[in-house]
């Protein structure tokens, strides 16, 4: 488990499905019929520096950003697509960024140079953030996050205490979340940019706390 601590000079955030250099999920260039899907861009380009601007705008330098899979699209017979991986990350100036593994991001899997482009990778992630409170002498409150590409009905300690959140990708938005559980897409965010902690913890912190197996 990873542990960190909410702090005045230091924010937390969550985004997951960039699809930088995806041609087919742009309006302007998809082949796809269902266009309803794409994102509401005219090109590639204004896509990418979108994303780029919209990154750099919400993290800081020193914030910490996770991102839930499906880095970079491209073609892998010119290495467009592991070029798009190190391009991507170069231009963004966070400089701690934890990755989760999602269904497009195969070069990253099979590559350990493109996987030293980020903090740390994984398929899966437990994560606790203690919030302290502005009260001297009050314990801060922990709150355990899950991170996975995919949705999931029941997740570690998801019935303890307060719950835990359960934070994924992968639907861009058409699954919407159970409990304490959200899609934390970059098609999710009304701004198209990563969701804060604070922005989650203000959604989820009274959703109800729920079950769907024999865990109570």
């Amino acid at each position: 488990m990873m542990k960190l601590q909410l702090t005045d000079k230091q924010n937390i955030f969550f985004c997951s499905d960039p699809h930088y250099n995806h041609k087919s999920i742009v309006k302007g260039t998809t082949e796809w019929k269902a266009s309803s899907m794409c994102r509401n861009f005219s090109t590639l380009e204004e896509h990418n520096e979108r994303l780029i601007s919209n990154i750099n705008e919400t993290v800081g330098l020193n914030d910490i950003l996770f991102c839930n899979g499906d880095w970079n699209f491209g073609s892998y017979s010119n290495k467009e697509n592991t070029n798009g991986v190190k391009e991507f990350r170069d231009r963004l100036n966070v400089k701690e960024l934890h990755f989760i593994y999602g269904n497009h991001d195969t070069e990253i899997r099979k590559s350990k140079e493109l996987q030293s482009c980020f903090s740390s990778v994984q398929d899966y992630l437990e994560l606790q953030i203690a919030i302290p409170y502005k009260e001297q002498g009050i314990k801060a409150r922990k709150q355990l996050i899950v991170l996975s590409h995919y949705s999931m009905r029941s997740w570690n300690r998801m019935h303890k205490n307060s719950g835990s959140y359960m934070l994924y990708g992968h639907s861009h938005g058409n699954l919407p979340g159970q409990g304490k559980s959200m899609d934390v897409g970059f098609d999710c965010h009304e701004g198209f940019r990563p969701f804060s902690f604070k922005e989650i913890d203000e959604l989820l912190v009274n959703k109800d706390v729920v079950s769907f197996d024999h865990h109570n």
